[in-house]
């Protein structure tokens, strides 16, 4: 699904077929999406709901591995999710300026840039694996 939707402005849902293992850039910039999808096999989200302004629902799958930038930009996200396979969320929820809650799933390395500017999460996170968390609370005024 790499780049399949990229930029369908009014795209309103979404949709993950079982066997898709790459969502990167697939619904990027459709900002009339309200709930994110993603299929049982996806392993990379690399930049999937970047920039869906009216997001409302962030999902991650079991065997998720990459969410950089998955939900970078998404401004009505209100909580976090992290799938137990997550390695990397370099930018997952940077700029989600409504999000409340953070999480950090048990496998994940590197937290750079995360969370930058989630302007109302009151208590941060780390996992135990996280080697790398360079900037991940970054501008987030209320820590």
């Amino acid at each position: 699904m790499y780049g399949a939707y990229d930029n369908c402005y009014n795209l309103k849902t979404a949709k993950c077929g079982n066997n898709v293992i790459n969502m990167s850039i697939a619904y990027s910039n459709c900002n009339n999406l309200t709930e994110a999808v993603c299929g049982p096999k996806v392993v990379d989200m690399n930049r999937a709901y970047y920039y869906c302004t009216n997001l409302t629902k962030a999902v991650c799958g079991d065997n998720v591995v990459n969410m950089s930038f998955a939900y970078s930009n998404c401004y009505n996200l209100k909580t976090a999710v992290c799938g137990l396979n997550v390695t990397n969320m370099y930018g997952t929820y940077s700029y989600c300026v409504n999000l409340t809650t953070a999480i950090c799933g048990p496998n994940v390395e590197s937290m750079i840039r995360a969370y930058e500017n989630c302007w109302l999460l009151t208590k941060p996170v780390c996992g135990k694996k996280v080697t790398d968390m360079s900037w991940a609370y970054s501008h987030c005024a209320n820590l």
